[in-house]
């Protein structure tokens, strides 16, 4: 059929073909596609090639629409279907490369790519709960399928075969299955045969998934209020599943170089001279330091945005004396504002009505609030407290305000903690009845809200920090996250437990995280809850020093975790991980401006650039850094080798330079070292000298290490490391190559943009050369036999030349 005639016929038949059923939701926008039959209404909208939405909801109800999670740029304007066609109670609409087949009246549906290949299969109606509130929804799952996702809940690698509960959720000192943690991030991955597919279900309510665990064939989505909001991708690749994925969330902005450095922090660091003397003592140690981190034990009887002074009797000189040192001062603030009359931001809150209301201000059966209606109050750590209504544009704006002092004191960095919201009560929340107001009208309970409060709250921190700063990146880190926090807030997996299990855990995580969209996260190095024996500490900072995000971090009342506080050997071993971090900084920071660009993950799987080795696709204690360098460090207890699954193909040990190919083999790092590094065949890593700082001018030469193979290739991308002239061309990508020929090989630099490179020499170190070589331009070559490596000095600041070695 004609595809005008037949969106006519649809429309028609809206009407006609529903009789005897309540009147449809108002219509969607041109281009929509939609179905109204005995199971309720579908409405499926293309917003970008490989990309279908499908909402469902019940006769009688209103589409879904709002989004905490989605760019609303996103969905601007989708392109409308390009054929539709009929057969009996099948019609099928095709757009952006997709095929979506929908039953008109179970509204069962089957989604495939242009080749043909299963996207997504509805095979029955939604399971609709009474009164609206929820329902379940079942998808297929293809036999040897995995799933990836979820956030940063625990249980392994692959999410099959296991449910999880979507309910953010504090917890202290978290095991290998505890569940629900702080985050509710309902995107998976599914990854069979090499062909991957996500889909993300966007709801911020309450919701349980079942992957694969009643029913080994089947994916099935619980909601506890409202419609289903589906999003489904069709890859093939696993990349452009993540790219996919963050083109509706957002992406993790390019943050600060700073924020990459080494971070220190406690609950708490309680005074101003013991900050000063930790500070001190870390210059005195030789110690790179970036930034130290304020918990609530420097806040006035801990509540938010209120100074200890009698602690911090000169804080904002404190601040500024540390700035000068080159070290950022990082502060808590937790949600919850002390209810204390004449005090702020009490008092603002209460005058500009920003506070979510008591459940007894508002009148049974809906309507406006009660006159004289009172904030809902609840036990934190201040003791009573009120809560802003983040749903509320105008709150978000108001408390992105009460950074102002801090940002003009020179605080660089916020930490949005107990956001879930967590509050001192059995269910360590919120009442359900609890009812939140919503920008244009209407209200949500607290079940249908919870799960984005800790995105709410980061927004409008970033917002607010962008607002009275707006030359430079904000840096936020939040605890709780729902879909899309990652636009605003880098993250952390909360308060592990200082033993072997809790380290092990975070890299499973940490990777979970990154394939869900957060590009930023990292653990807390050493394990919050406990105590970790000196051997594990150093293990921990060890592994930590190639994680996004590298803090140290501890609970109150337990060990300290300072690089220095188990001895010399210790102390020199956790000097040369953050070292070995800061000569990593340029190909850090090259990542994560990829990362900003594609919204692909900066510590990755090893199936996601390896989707065809099936001997990867549980690896969970290994990771890549972009697809260059795998990370595979010693997690259990004990010294020797031990084994590692490489991916297929070829890959250099970095430390002794040996070539070995892929599948499992027995790590070796050196003796006082807990990591082994390999570099892919064919990979070129630039490293820069150690600065104390990480957003400092390095000082020296730029390392450019050459590991030959097929695909050789690297890159180096440089701007100022803060603010935002990189926007203007303000940077410099420098684009590397090198090609193996029979008995030689040549390395070629070449760079676009203006920005001036800091490096004073290039040291060109290219593995696998077999004996010493010769330069053809007569370089003096430097030979490394041991290693079998040759290093080329090209003297100043060069971006653009060619290294031709002949042996």
């Amino acid at each position: 059929m004609n595809l005008a005639r037949w969106l006519a016929a649809a429309a028609a038949a809206l009407l006609g073909a529903a009789a005897g059923q309540e009147p449809s939701a108002p219509p969607g926008r041109p281009g929509d596609f939609e179905l109204l039959g005995p199971a309720g209404h579908l409405r499926a909208t293309f917003p970008a090639p490989g990309t279908v939405r499908v909402r469902l909801w019940p006769a009688g109800e209103v589409a879904p629409e709002g989004s905490f999670a989605v760019d609303p740029a996103a969905l601007a304007s989708p392109p409308g279907p390009e054929e539709a066609l009929e057969e009996g109670d099948q019609v099928e609409v095709r757009a952006g490369g997709l095929s979506l087949r929908v039953d008109r009246r179970s509204l069962a549906f089957t989604l495939r790519d242009e080749a043909g290949a299963l996207v997504a299969e509805a095979p029955g109606p939604v399971a609709w709960a009474k009164g609206g509130a929820g329902g379940k929804l079942s998808l297929l799952l293809a036999p040897g399928e995995e799933a990836y996702g979820l956030g940063d809940k625990t249980k392994g690698l692959s999410r099959r075969g296991r449910t999880f509960d979507l309910w953010n959720y504090e917890v202290w000192g978290f095991r290998p299955d505890t569940d629900p943690l702080y985050k509710s991030i309902p995107f998976l991955l599914l990854l069979g045969g090499g062909r991957a597919r996500g889909v993300f279900l966007d709801s911020a309510a309450r919701s349980h998934v079942d992957v694969g665990a009643a029913d080994p064939g089947r994916l099935v989505w619980e909601v506890d209020r409202g419609a289903f909001d589906l999003y489904l991708l069709a890859g093939p690749a696993p990349a452009a599943v993540i790219e996919a994925f963050t083109a509706l969330t957002g992406r993790t902005p390019l943050p600060p170089l700073w924020a990459l450095g080494y971070h220190q922090s406690r609950y708490s660091y309680g005074s101003e001279a013991e900050v000063r003397s930790l500070v001190r003592r870390f210059g005195e140690e030789r110690l790179p330091l970036d930034a130290v981190w304020l918990d609530i034990d420097f806040q006035e009887r801990r509540a938010p945005f209120r100074v200890n002074r009698k602690a911090f009797p000169h804080f904002e000189r404190m601040v500024r004396d540390l700035l000068a040192q080159g070290v950022r001062t990082v502060v808590i603030t937790d949600p919850h504002i002390r209810a204390a009359r004449g005090t702020e931001p009490f008092e603002g809150g209460l005058r500009g009505d920003h506070f979510i209301l008591d459940p007894s201000s508002w009148p049974e059966g809906g309507g406006a609030p009660r006159p004289g209606a009172r904030p809902f109050l609840g036990k934190a750590w201040p003791g009573d407290s009120a809560f802003p209504e983040l749903t509320l544009a105008r709150t978000r704006r108001w408390w992105g305000g009460l950074y102002r002092p801090y940002l003009e004191a020179g605080v660089a960095g916020f930490w949005d903690d107990m956001n879930e919201p967590s509050l001192f009560n059995v269910r360590k929340s919120m009442p359900e009845e609890v009812r939140h107001r919503l920008d244009g009208g209407g209200t949500a309970d607290h079940v249908a809200v919870h799960n984005a409060y800790g995105l709410l709250q980061a927004r409008a921190t970033f917002e607010g920090v962008r607002a009275w700063r707006p030359g430079a990146r904000p840096f936020v880190l939040t605890r709780a996250a729902y879909a899309g926090a990652q636009r605003f807030a880098a993250t952390w997996t909360g308060d592990d437990r200082a033993d072997r299990e809790g380290m092990a855990l975070t890299v499973p995580m940490l990777l979970n995280l990154g394939v869900s969209g957060f590009a930023f996260a990292g653990a807390d190095v050493g394990g919050f809850a406990g105590c970790p024996d000196p051997a594990l500490l150093t293990a921990w900072m060890e592994l930590g020093a190639y994680q996004p995000l590298f803090r140290n971090h501890s609970d109150k009342d337990t060990c300290r975790r300072e690089p220095w506080v188990n001895g010399e050997e210790d102390l020199r071993r956790r000097r040369e991980a953050i070292l070995r971090r800061y000569r990593l900084l340029p190909f850090l920071y090259t990542l994560f401006e990829e990362s900003s660009r594609t919204g692909l993950p900066v510590m990755r799987p090893l199936w996601l650039e390896h989707p065809d080795d099936p001997a990867v696709a549980l690896s969970d204690r290994a990771f890549l850094l972009g697809r260059d360098l795998l990370v595979a460090p010693r997690l259990a207890e004990g010294s020797g080798p031990f084994p590692v699954d490489l991916p297929a193909g070829d890959w250099w040990e970095v430390e002794s330079g040996a070539r070995v190919g892929g599948g499992r083999v027995e790590a070796s790092p050196p003796e006082d070292r807990t990591v082994a590094v390999y570099a892919r065949a064919g990979a070129i890593v630039p490293l820069g000298p150690a600065p104390a700082r990480a957003a400092a001018r390095p000082q020296g030469s730029l390392t450019l290490e050459v590991w030959p193979g097929p695909d050789c290739r690297g890159e180096l991308y440089l701007d100022a490391g803060e603010g935002y002239g990189y926007r203007d061309g303000e940077l410099r990508r420098v684009h590397y190559t090198c090609t193996p020929a029979e008995g030689g090989i040549e390395v070629t630099a070449s760079s676009e943009g203006p920005f001036p490179p800091w490096w004073s020499a290039t040291l060109v170190v290219v593995h696998g050369v077999p004996r010493p070589p010769a330069a053809a331009d007569r370089a003096e070559v430097q030979y490394d036999a041991a290693r079998q490596a040759a290093t080329v000095a090209i003297p100043g600041g060069r971006a653009d030349f060619t290294v031709d070695l002949r042996w």
